[in-house]
């Protein structure tokens, strides 16, 4: 008997069986690539994301990279990354007025065993000037917040995927056509 033909009770154990049966090992490859295409738009030059969830304290997602701040089209941006970028935009126009070599660089690392977005921990590099570091130093705490941010989305979709690939909808499709054999027909 094909899935599609089986009680609804039935399906419904053959979901549970094939959601404990785990995801594939890369399920979460495509949200990381699209994070690192994403970010490099914008100058941030992630190389290697972490994450643990989804319902506990203390789960999230945090990345290592670079960001040497570039301008980019806006609108070619998801719309919850405008606002990251914005903020990005705004300070690296600040040390674009002093002076155009200057541009705002840093290195994002990991401090703790964590995966969340306050596990990052913020290197800033390059400030050529008082004034340039002044700016920098002003804007530490709202740059530091939208990388913390752009954490979070990545998370959200690492979220996002999972709860699809465990889905009814999704794993209906997967089994679309398996046949099964009917137990309570084989037990009369």
């Amino acid at each position: 008997m094909k899935y599609q033909d089986l009680p609804e009770e039935r399906k419904e154990q053959i979901r549970q069986k094939q959601r404990g049966a785990g995801l594939y090992d890369d399920w979460y490859e495509g949200v990381y690539e699209d994070a690192k295409e994403i970010g490099k738009q914008f100058g941030l030059d992630i190389e290697d994301i972490f994450f643990s969830g989804f319902w506990s304290q203390g789960d999230g997602a945090c990345f290592k990279g670079y960001l040497r701040f570039k301008e980019c089209d806006e609108s070619k941006l998801p719309e919850e990354i405008r606002g990251i970028y914005q903020t990005l935009h705004e300070v690296h126009g600040l040390l674009k007025i002093l002076d155009s070599d200057n541009y705002l660089f840093l290195c994002v690392s990991l401090g703790r065993r964590c995966t969340h977005e306050y596990s990052m921990l913020f290197e800033f590099y390059d400030e050529s000037s008082e004034e340039a570091e002044a700016i920098v130093d002003a804007h530490k705490e709202s740059i530091c917040e939208a990388l913390r941010d752009y954490a979070r989305w990545i998370y959200k979709n690492f979220e996002a995927e999972y709860e699809y690939l465990t889905s009814d909808e999704c794993i209906d499709e997967q089994l679309y056509d398996e046949e099964y054999e009917d137990e309570q027909e084989i037990t009369r």
